[in-house]
């Protein structure tokens, strides 16, 4: 009868942890195609004082901003580095962004004007980000998932 070491089982109980870790880490990596984009605008364009601001984060992780108002246009691009925007991309995850948070029907836009606009593209699909939900639990995911996006595009320069 054949009686594996001690040394020998904790060797291949070490493989299967790592091998499986890896797999765990490889299932929730950031997809190649994950890009987002978000958008913010004032209550009014018809106003003297409109705005809009806008952010692309590309798959590549190149951060386009563009910001248009009564005054004039000013576009900007920068890069993210790859660690945070594989950080970014596991947040959100974590946070619930790819979970199903729309309400049917949907809840009506925060009241105070303006838009506030939010799709991910990851997979090969698009997800897009509801402002409210009539659903707590669901609520309180998606102000989270809007708080961690808002760090990375910052705010309009208004």
């Amino acid at each position: 009868m054949f009686i594996p070491s001690i040394r020998a089982t904790a060797l291949v109980g070490m493989a299967v942890l790592a091998a499986g870790c890896g797999s765990v880490m490889h299932r929730h990596q950031r997809p190649d195609d994950f890009s987002l984009k978000y958008a913010k605008s004032s209550p009014s364009i018809s106003t003297a004082m409109w705005w809009k601001y806008s952010v692309e984060i590309d798959a590549k992780g190149t951060k386009t901003v563009h910001w248009a108002s009564n005054e004039g246009d000013k576009d900007s691009t920068g890069q993210l580095d790859a660690a945070d925007y594989d950080a970014l991309y596991a947040t959100l995850r974590k946070d619930g962004a790819f979970d199903k948070l729309a309400d049917n029907p949907p809840c009506p836009n925060p009241i105070g004007g303006g838009n506030e606009d939010l799709t991910l593209f990851a997979k090969g699909e698009y997800t897009i980000i509801p402002r409210c939900s009539t659903q707590p639990k669901r609520q309180k995911k998606i102000e989270q998932i809007w708080n961690d996006v808002r760090q990375v595009v910052g705010k309009p320069p208004r």
